[in-house]
């Protein structure tokens, strides 16, 4: 929108440049008409010259068949830097000299009974224009010509800054990416750079004159020549993406999506609209296929998912009846070979029953069906419960196992008790688990009226890069640690 607000800024200033050049013009002939209705008199008397022509600021001179020189104004005299004997009896040429020649083809047709001429000439740094006109007398034979020089260097300096400036709009609106065009009120194209060209298929500048409605599919046609009617009459700009895209249409007939953008362009008073265009059959393919991956990898999770519920139901139920057995032997084998077994086969159960119900509970995570409670609980009675399902285990293994609890902790809490000592359990587990010597501590505070558990060990530790792979399901630290100490991953 800014650069055509630039062209229609030096589009102005052309126009302006232009209808200030043609006043001139337009001064100068009249001058030519008023000064040939008096030249007879003035050869015959020369102060009727001077008085007329020396207030004109303009270099004027009049010129015999000879091309010598036999009136001329102030001005003249002036451009030329040399008084009036010197000027005065030369040809023209000689006074300011070319560099093409000392005899325009112009003079020469001038003096063959044309009835204007028109040249260039520079003088020093300013260039002029010499407008000549010949008089005749009343046979039609030629006697004079009448010349008058305008200063034209500022014209067209401005003019060739402009066409300058102009090439480079243009370079810049040729090598932009997008395809983009200029469209009048009528719908018509009056200006498509080379990626438009491309874009539709069409050669260099043929797709001027164009109405926009062709590059689009034949069923959107109608439709939207109402919307162009309707934008001309509340201009306002849109950028790209903020309209569904459309059925573009190349030369060939082949159809593309492409994606439009429009900007209102006044000029001289009247409306056009620029539009940039994008084909994006590429990114919608690309949206599409990503879409169709996403959507299946949704369902193979969502089929992951329901497959971890329910083979961690279908194992829990046996698991629950083998326990109870196992128990059920524990206590009547006690002073037996027996007791050791099925000690045994209860310590692996709990164990196989704690992976259970940790793949269930990622299950739940992933589907977003996990949830938790507000409830009163004994904030006391979970420590304890949280000890002792831990505490035995750092016995075995010949570490201490300390609790640190403040003064100021509250008798009663609210929060889903057992999901709480869930989290307790696995941070305890997993200090006992990597800790060979030393100990475990459990520290509870109050902080910000909120309850804060730090479990603090003496083990092996982890680096910051463990650390931030360390609450991903199913990860541990490295292999090697999964080969020495067990587990699976789960319960951080």
């Amino acid at each position: 929108k800014r650069f055509y607000a630039y062209l229609d800024k030096e589009h102005v200033m052309c126009t302006e440049v232009n209808r200030t050049f043609a006043k001139e013009t337009s001064v100068t002939k009249k001058i030519h008409g008023d000064l040939g209705q008096t030249l007879p008199s003035a050869v015959a008397h020369p102060d009727i010259w001077r008085l007329t022509c020396d207030a004109i600021s303009d270099p004027i001179f009049l010129h015999d068949a000879e091309f010598r020189v036999l009136l001329a104004n102030r001005a003249y005299f002036l451009a030329a830097g040399r008084c009036e004997p010197q000027a005065l009896g030369l040809p023209y040429w000689q006074v300011f000299p070319r560099g093409d020649g000392p005899l325009p083809e112009c003079q020469l047709a001038l003096t063959m009974g044309s009835s204007h001429s028109q040249e260039e000439i520079r003088v020093d740094e300013r260039l002029f224009v010499s407008r000549g006109c010949p008089v005749k007398d009343e046979h039609g034979d030629f006697l004079y010509s009448l010349h008058i020089f305008t200063d034209i260097t500022e014209h067209r300096s401005a003019e060739l800054g402009l066409l300058e400036r102009e090439r480079w709009a243009n370079l810049i609106l040729d090598t932009a990416p997008e395809a983009m065009l200029v469209v009048d009120e009528q719908g018509l194209i009056i200006r498509a750079n080379l990626s438009a060209a491309k874009t539709f298929g069409y050669e260099a500048g043929e797709m001027a004159g164009i109405c926009i409605e062709m590059l689009l599919a034949e069923g959107l046609r109608v439709l939207h020549a109402a919307h162009r009617s309707r934008f001309m009459t509340q201009p306002q700009s849109r950028c790209m993406g903020e309209a569904r895209h459309l059925k573009a249409l190349r030369k060939d007939g082949r159809e593309f999506d492409a994606e439009l953008g429009l900007g209102p362009l006044e000029i001289d008073g009247r409306l056009f609209i620029v539009v940039s265009v994008v084909d994006i059959t590429a990114q919608l393919k690309l949206q599409t296929e990503r879409e169709t991956i996403l959507t299946e990898a949704n369902r193979l999770v969502r089929a992951r998912t329901d497959f971890m519920a329910n083979m961690s139901h279908e194992i829990r139920t046996p698991l629950n009846g083998l326990l109870g057995l196992a128990l059920a032997g524990q206590r009547s084998s006690v002073g037996r070979r027996s007791h050791n077994t099925f000690t045994r086969i209860l310590d692996c159960g709990q164990h196989l029953m704690a992976v259970v119900n940790d793949i269930l509970d990622i299950a739940k995570i992933e589907a977003n069906k996990l949830t938790t409670t507000a409830a009163p609980f004994d904030l006391a009675q979970l420590i304890k419960r949280a000890v002792e399902l831990t505490a035995e285990c750092a016995r075995l293994k010949g570490l201490n196992f300390r609790v640190k609890k403040s003064t100021d902790l509250p008798a009663a809490c609210l929060g889903d008790e057992m999901r709480l000592v869930q989290v307790l359990v696995n941070l305890l587990s997993n200090a006992i688990k990597f800790t060979e010597r030393g100990g475990i501590t459990l520290s509870v505070s109050q902080r910000a009226g909120a309850l804060s558990f730090v479990v603090t060990d003496t083990g092996i530790g982890m680096s910051q890069e463990q650390i931030g792979r360390l609450f991903n399901a199913f990860e541990q630290a490295d292999s090697s640690t999964t080969r020495r100490y067990g587990g699976s991953g789960l319960g951080l």
